[in-house]
């Protein structure tokens, strides 16, 4: 072999080696955040039964993510919007009862709505949520989801006073959500996108 090609060929391999190593390390790195932001954002326990598959599946395209990130103009959606998001749609889903459905049918298919829509809320700072429209996170954790977790209480003590109190708690949230819901959902689209992330 010539030393021009030897030489070629050395510089060819250092520079494999040395963009192999760069996207070896990018894909280690991305794994850690890909699973520690899964595992954030939907709960240990499911990260450890379903969420370690698709974090690490991103981690080895981990530069389509990065030239994507750089051309992604929208503002990075906070994790109170995307569990508002979340636990409003569980909302909606338990306020949505099937018709001819037995009261105690309605009870079970309701319940684990309602413990989604509370455990959501738990990753939501209320101050993130007022930031975007007025008064948005202070009645939707004290009313809504403050109404969810006393028709959970009343669930399981089957106390009168509780579904009472978890009934008047919910017309509080439907009355303000009624008047200011358009305007915060489009303040909520205008600041971060129709995207939900």
């Amino acid at each position: 072999m010539s030393d021009g090609r030897a030489f070629s060929y050395r510089v060819a391999s250092a520079l494999f080696q040395f963009v192999f190593g760069v996207y070896f390390i990018g894909a280690s790195l991305s794994a850690v955040y890909f699973n520690w932001t899964y595992a954030r954002d939907n709960g240990f326990l499911k990260w450890m039964l379903l969420g370690q598959i698709v974090p690490t599946a991103k981690a080895v395209v981990w530069p389509y993510y990065l030239v994507r990130s750089r051309h992604d103009e929208s503002k990075p959606v906070p994790r109170s919007v995307r569990n508002f998001f979340l636990a409003n749609e569980a909302l909606l889903k338990a306020n949505d009862r099937p018709s001819g459905i037995a009261p105690e049918a309605n009870v079970e298919r309701v319940e684990p709505l309602l413990r989604e829509a509370v455990d959501s809320a738990r990753g939501i700072q209320r101050d993130e949520l007022n930031a975007v429209y007025s008064g948005l996170g202070d009645h939707f954790l004290d009313d809504a989801i403050g109404s969810a977790q006393l028709f959970l209480d009343a669930i399981v003590t089957r106390d009168q006073d509780t579904l009472m109190r978890a009934a008047a708690v919910n017309i509080r949230w439907q009355q303000w959500w009624n008047v200011y819901g358009q305007a915060a959902i489009q303040a909520l689209s205008t600041q971060y996108g129709s995207e939900r992330r």
